[in-house]
């Protein structure tokens, strides 16, 4: 996935527009980036995505009009904490500014919290469909759908 030796940690959020405040707060944490490896996305989610119902496919933040994606890479492990800290505390001051949730793809280990956030109104639907078809959750890596039961 990485290259050796190559930590990752990131986090994200859905933005339903970018106010003056979403670009103070890219601003204030794009001059303190710790690392030359880190990137900050700005996604567009507009257009043809808004035209479906938030209750038609898995992804219901139909309203949003960006996905922010906070990736921060970095070589040295004596790094990680430093690393780690940018990335939570940019979150932190950004998803009060958005829509409660963030892209799954862009979510790290320890977002499994936010599961259900991140599918709203749709994960109940999910997690039967998960109990019929992974009732034994083989399917458990990453951001996992927990079987309803």
């Amino acid at each position: 996935m990485y290259p050796k030796g190559l930590q990752a940690y990131w986090k994200s959020a859905f933005l339903p527009r970018l106010t003056d405040d979403v670009v103070r707060v890219a601003e204030k944490f794009g001059e303190a980036i710790p690392s030359v490896q880190t990137a900050n996305h700005f996604y567009p989610i507009n257009g043809a995505v808004q035209r479906v119902g938030r209750d038609e496919t898995a992804f219901p933040y139909r309203d949003a009009d960006f996905a922010v994606d906070i990736a921060c890479h970095w070589e040295d492990p004596a790094d990680n904490e430093a690393n780690r800290k940018w990335v939570r505390d940019y979150y932190a001051e950004l998803h009060p500014l958005g829509s409660g949730a963030g892209y799954v793809n862009f979510l790290d280990a320890d977002d499994q919290s936010h599961i259900e956030d991140t599918y709203a109104g749709n994960y109940a639907r999910f997690a039967k469909v998960k109990a019929k078809y992974d009732p034994g959750n083989l399917f458990h890596i990453n951001q996992n759908i927990k079987p309803a039961g």
